[in-house]
């Protein structure tokens, strides 16, 4: 009985991958983009770690955004939450059609959410530096629960 070389079988495990096509698009200089997160109407959301931001890039014309979320943030990750919203591992929510911020920041210094997931109703994170989960519950009608922090611009 015959078996099939190594170099046959290790052959047949290569595939090429084919796409359409391949696009790239350039944010700004010292940006260090760490997640994206593409949005229902084809904006796409990004964090700006190394500059404390949450990017927004229209992939139709190139435009790109930047919009700082304050002192001391380094967004690692950013969701499009269940609401249509941008949800940043800050737990700082953006809506992008009033152009509001609502924050929900932990009650402990070392929290480090690195991980945001959403379903209808709420959005969950991760606390790694406090062994802690959380979870930031909205009501049925697309507002911040109450003593959530808003503005403007953070």
């Amino acid at each position: 009985m015959r078996r099939p070389s190594f170099q046959l079988i290790a052959l047949l495990a290569v595939v090429t991958a084919r796409a359409e096509e391949v696009s790239y698009f350039a944010v700004p200089s010292g940006a260090g983009p760490h997640d994206v997160a593409p949005g229902p109407d084809g904006t796409v959301w990004y964090t700006a770690q190394q500059q404390g931001a949450l990017g927004r890039l229209d992939p139709a014309t190139g435009r790109v955004e930047q919009i700082p979320l304050g002192r001391d943030s380094a967004p690692h990750g950013v969701i499009m939450g269940p609401d249509g919203a941008a949800w940043v591992s800050d737990i700082v929510r953006f809506d992008p059609v009033a152009e509001r911020f609502a924050s929900f920041p932990s009650d402990r210094k070392s929290a480090n959410v690195r991980q945001l997931l959403g379903r209808e109703g709420e959005v969950w994170g991760a606390e790694s530096g406090t062994d802690r989960l959380v979870r930031v519950r909205r009501d049925g009608h697309g507002s911040a629960p109450a003593g959530a922090r808003g503005s403007t611009r953070p």
